[in-house]
């Protein structure tokens, strides 16, 4: 397993902020959203 320095946990970290935020408004709408590319 690769170890993981500061730069790729911020930008892991964003990653995940973009698809909780993705999945709230999914979770909020009555229709499905189409995710980022």
């Amino acid at each position: 397993m690769a170890r993981l320095d500061g730069d790729t946990s911020n930008e892991l970290f964003e990653v995940l902020a973009e698809w909780n935020t993705y999945l709230e408004h999914r979770k909020s709408d009555d229709f499905p959203v189409p995710p980022c590319p």
